[in-house]
């Protein structure tokens, strides 16, 4: 019982975003989620589609608390993997790391990977399974992220 009221506050707190921030109702792909963040903190996030992309947006609320429907949810992260996204720089999952490390260092974050920090604030990501702390030259993007804060 106590899953399914966490449940229905957290599709109540989903809807009420939507609606406060004008997404098609038709347009939430996943709504009943918590996301691990880089804060090793399982968050509340929904899947929106947007044309052809899709991107996870992940709340401020922390897990270790029930959701409160009477909070508002502000967001933390953006993030898509979609092949569609571009950002205003230009980039796309396809691009390596040797086209962004031009903009900062590699910023490594334990057990998630690594990121470069773009101009426009979105963070072009990079895991590298076979080791986390390093990135090669010609190592895709994974994803990009925007941090919100």
């Amino acid at each position: 019982m106590k899953k399914l009221f966490i449940s229905l506050n957290l599709i109540a707190s989903t809807m009420m975003f939507a609606q406060t921030y004008q997404i098609p109702t038709k347009n939430l792909v996943d709504f009943n989620v918590h996301c691990l963040n880089y804060d090793n903190n399982f968050r509340p996030c929904i899947k929106v589609k947007e044309g052809d992309i899709i991107y996870t947006l992940v709340f401020d609320q922390t897990s270790s608390k029930p959701v409160d429907i009477n909070k508002t949810l502000n967001l933390y992260i953006k993030s898509t993997q979609s092949p569609h996204f571009k950002t205003p720089e230009g980039y796309t999952v396809e691009n390596t790391y040797n086209d962004v490390k031009k903009y900062g260092k590699l910023v490594k974050i334990a057990g998630f990977g690594n990121y470069v920090e773009l101009p426009s604030g979105w963070r072009a990501n990079f895991y590298n399974k076979e080791n986390l702390f390093e990135t090669h030259d010609n190592e895709k993007i994974v994803s990009f992220s925007k941090v919100y804060k």
